[in-house]
């Protein structure tokens, strides 16, 4: 073998170390990558370059490297079904029970929330602006933080509300605590291979919720959405994209816990979905906070869903270091979801204009130790 050829297999091997390299999303780039490491071949070598350009052919087809399809998707643009498809999705129990949440985890309320929000009715914004939608949904996220933050003051070495602590060796707690943040206007995204095509899939939360974290794409944990009230029933397709996309991007990253959770408003009516590490969506009824008790339901349902959410991640999660943690940690589903939740089949629903005195009723329905699996074969 010729020093020439030698010199030609040796820039191979670069190559082909740089294209292996290169991230999923960049296949497209493999060609020009070639074509500038072929400029700096040519005047190295004795070789001509149109027999460079045949060994670098030759290698290339040998690589079969194939052509990428990428289509872009919009989070807002896509349907149930498609949403179904693309993250593989599983709809049924979904239509037949409620996600919600157990009556002795209720709340009461801060004494100026609902004054607050009064005193938005009262300033007659306008009522088809997702602008003025979202101060009613900021008043209530901002005590919903301070619930929580009170709530876990005294656990000051561990709270991720507060700010990092150090790690406690052994099992889970032995990871290092980073700040639980609120995240406005938060950009999020997937890539999703399916087939000969690879879709990019796009979209920007009202509000999420996780851990800052450089690079790790799976540190969200919650995703809020907005929408004016004409187009309220849209906000279930476009959260449901947003949970799909954190849930699949904490998968990828091999977290303990992908379960995701949120809601969607528009600033009156709250509607929750919760996607399960199975892709089991799960959507809670309509809540109204103009009516009476659906306000103190909206507040509750909120901060637990905070809370359920950090307790699935040694990084952010409230509870102190020690076996509890970690049990809650590594046993998420029955340790610290079924605590708080339960499923509820919709036949016993009374209607929106019902009372708390009606609601009462609900326990009935399914047992509050009832499993996704037993919920599964209810006929």
């Amino acid at each position: 073998m010729s020093p020439n050829t030698q010199e030609i297999q040796d820039y191979l091997q670069k190559l082909s170390s740089t294209v292996n390299k290169l991230p999923k999303t960049y296949t497209l780039a493999a060609k020009p990558t070639f074509k500038a490491l072929l400029g700096l071949l040519s005047p190295s070598t004795a070789v001509s370059p149109a027999a460079l350009v045949e060994l670098l052919t030759k290698w290339l087809s040998c690589l079969q490297i194939p052509a990428v399809n990428i289509i872009k998707l919009t989070a807002k643009d896509l349907s149930m079904s498609q949403l179904a498809e693309v993250f593989e999705l599983d709809f049924r129990p979904y239509e037949e029970h409620y996600w919600a949440l157990k009556d002795k985890f209720l709340i009461d309320l801060p004494g100026s929330l609902q004054s607050q929000l009064d005193d938005v009715r009262k300033a007659f914004y306008e009522d088809e602006s997702e602008a003025t939608c979202r101060i009613s949904i900021d008043l209530i996220l901002v005590q919903c933080r301070v619930y929580l933050r009170c709530k876990h003051e005294q656990a000051i070495s561990s709270s991720s509300l507060i700010g990092p602590s150090t790690p406690i060796k052994g099992g889970v707690s032995d990871v290092p605590q980073r700040p639980f943040m609120l995240f406005p206007e938060s950009n999020v995204s997937i890539h999703i291979k399916k087939q000969s095509a690879e879709f990019l899939i796009t979209g920007r939360a009202d509000w999420a919720m996780g851990y800052k974290s450089m690079g790790d794409e799976g540190s969200l944990l919650n995703a809020m959405e907005a929408k004016q009230r004409s187009e309220f029933s849209k906000g279930e397709a476009q959260l449901t994209a947003y949970l799909a996309i954190l849930r699949e991007n904490r998968r990828r990253a091999k977290k303990v816990n992908y379960r995701t959770q949120g809601f969607y408003s528009d600033g009156t009516r709250f509607g929750f979905l919760c996607i399960t590490e199975e892709g089991l969506v799960r959507q809670s009824r309509i809540f109204d906070i103009s009516k009476k008790g659906e306000l103190k339901v909206v507040f509750s349902f909120i901060v637990n869903m905070m809370e359920t959410a950090m307790k699935m991640t040694p990084t952010v999660t409230p509870t102190k270091p020690g076996p509890r943690r970690d049990l809650e940690i590594g046993s998420y589903h029955d340790e610290a979801w079924t605590e708080i939740y339960k499923w509820v089949h919709q036949s016993v629903v009374v209607s929106p204009d019902s009372t708390e005195d009606d609601l009462i009723d609900i326990e009935r329905c399914v047992s509050p130790d009832s499993t996704e699996d037993d919920l599964i074969n209810i006929s």
